[in-house]
């Protein structure tokens, strides 16, 4: 049984969050870390910073972190270098920082479903843009993307990095700012979904396209290029909604799972 099957519909793109694995954690190797493991763990912590700041969606996702969320940045740090300091291989390092940025997503789906509208629309700008590039540069990729089964080491070019990040970032950034002014929003009404549901439709989107964020559907039944064509034609439908629909569907279908 997929992953997917085994959240409710509401849930079900939630799982997007979760591929931020795969723009985020930063090729350690490729900042002299492996050499520095002799070193104070503080050194190796901040090679591994230096290494993420230089790649812009890494920057995006880490100054969002240490603007909005201090105790976890040094958290996600702290991870990665511990991996870092037991000898653990460079893949294993990223994806240590992987599983707690994973976990600190987790743990904030109310705050990110009660963020104001204007940074729910910010979610929703930056989910579209990096659907589409994935889709056009690689579906597999994007297949992944959506199910949060995407490795940090997948191959992408940095322009699409840089957008997993961006988008990574407007969600943490969400997340700080319904913590600070919660907004109070009801579950969706069945009008709700037939409206998305309809607009999806008209976009062009299949009965199982639809269902993969309806129902609980083998995801087996779509291929890779068929999920992410899905994907887009789902944050494309919420866009057409008016605004106040607009900022439910967002935290209904884009809320990290719980």
């Amino acid at each position: 049984m997929s992953f997917l099957s085994e959240t409710s519909a509401s849930q079900k793109i939630g799982v997007i969050i979760a591929a931020i694995v795969g723009g985020l954690i930063v090729r350690f190797v490729m900042a002299g870390g492996i050499e520095e493991y002799y070193n104070p763990s503080k050194q190796i912590e901040n090679r591994i910073v230096e290494a993420m700041e230089a790649r812009p969606g890494d920057l995006a996702v880490l100054q969002a972190m240490r603007d909005y969320f201090p105790l976890e940045y040094d958290d996600l740090l702290e991870s990665m270098t511990d991996a870092a300091m037991a000898d653990a291989p460079a893949e294993d390092v990223m994806r240590a920082g992987s599983r707690e940025l994973a976990r600190f997503m987790a743990r904030h789906p109310n705050d990110f479903a009660a963020a104001p509208e204007a940074n729910l629309s910010e979610v929703l700008r930056t989910e579209s843009a990096l659907l589409e590039a994935l889709l056009a540069e690689d579906p597999v990729a994007c297949g992944d993307y959506i199910f949060g089964t995407m490795e940090p080491a997948d191959p992408l070019s940095e322009e699409t990095g840089k957008l997993i990040g961006e988008a990574a970032a407007s969600k943490i950034k969400a997340m700080a700012a319904g913590r600070a002014d919660q907004q109070l929003r009801l579950a969706t009404t069945p009008s709700d979904l037939r409206k998305l549901t309809d607009t999806m439709r008209e976009r062009g989107a299949s009965a199982e396209q639809i269902a993969l964020f309806t129902d609980n559907i083998d995801t087996a039944v779509l291929g890779s290029e068929e999920q992410c064509e899905a994907a887009l034609h789902l944050v494309k439908a919420i866009e057409a909604q008016k605004p106040s629909s607009r900022a439910l569907l967002v935290a209904t279908f884009l809320t990290p799972i719980r």
